[in-house]
């Protein structure tokens, strides 16, 4: 089987399968993982804020919550601002954010997952999460 460069249908739109743009609230599963990649970072952020209850992420925090945890503090990627901000939340509240955390590959499945993150943990480096 080939393909002319001439025919009309021969253009990258049609060749290659096209899944931009993916929105933020959206993101498939195989996109962008880890703590690494500041689009995946981005929708987990989105996540803890947003309202809508979808697949893991049945959370949702004010947004003042994020921005009292986060405000003038020194963090050194991800995990160090989850932190912080685990530290506004009940143990309930934490484990329903780590759900959704997990669903954006920004945590490790909860098996792997202490009760309670310890702050040492969460500020260790990132090879873990790394997938």
């Amino acid at each position: 089987m080939g393909l002319a460069r001439d025919d009309a249908d021969a253009k990258f739109e049609f060749l290659v399968p096209r899944r931009a743009p993916i929105r933020v609230e959206n993101v498939p599963a195989d996109v962008c993982r880890g703590i690494s990649n500041e689009w995946r970072v981005t929708a987990g952020l989105w996540d803890l804020f947003d309202t809508n209850a979808d697949g893991r992420d049945q959370f949702a925090m004010p947004f003042a919550l994020i921005w009292k945890a986060l405000r003038e503090k020194q963090t050194d990627g991800f995990l160090s601002g989850w932190a912080l901000i685990a530290q506004q939340l009940n143990p309930d509240q934490r484990r329903a954010a780590q759900e959704g955390l997990t669903q954006n590959t920004l945590l490790p499945e909860r098996s792997a997952l202490p009760e309670a993150l310890p702050v040492t943990l969460l500020s260790a480096p990132n090879n873990w999460a790394q997938r």
